[in-house]
């Protein structure tokens, strides 16, 4: 069962296809940008401009070991 914050990111970025994440500095990242494209998932961060395949398993997982650090998310 996932947290609710993970839930309501999920559902923009199922509905958008998209979804920002603002992140506290004590995570090492500043933004989170996930993107659905073609049934796979993109995840980037910043700093560093890493670019990451994966699956909606891996989103999911990225979003409840992180969930502290989101201060704030838009799609």
């Amino acid at each position: 069962m996932n947290h609710p914050k993970t839930d309501s990111i999920l559902a923009i970025l199922n509905a958008h296809g998209r979804v920002v994440l603002r992140m506290n500095r004590a995570s090492g990242f500043t933004q989170i940008t996930i993107t659905k494209s073609k049934g796979r998932y993109i995840i980037g961060t910043v700093p560093g401009g890493r670019l990451i395949q994966s699956s909606l398993a891996g989103v999911t997982l990225t979003l409840e070991s992180n969930r502290m650090f989101i201060e704030a998310w838009k799609a």
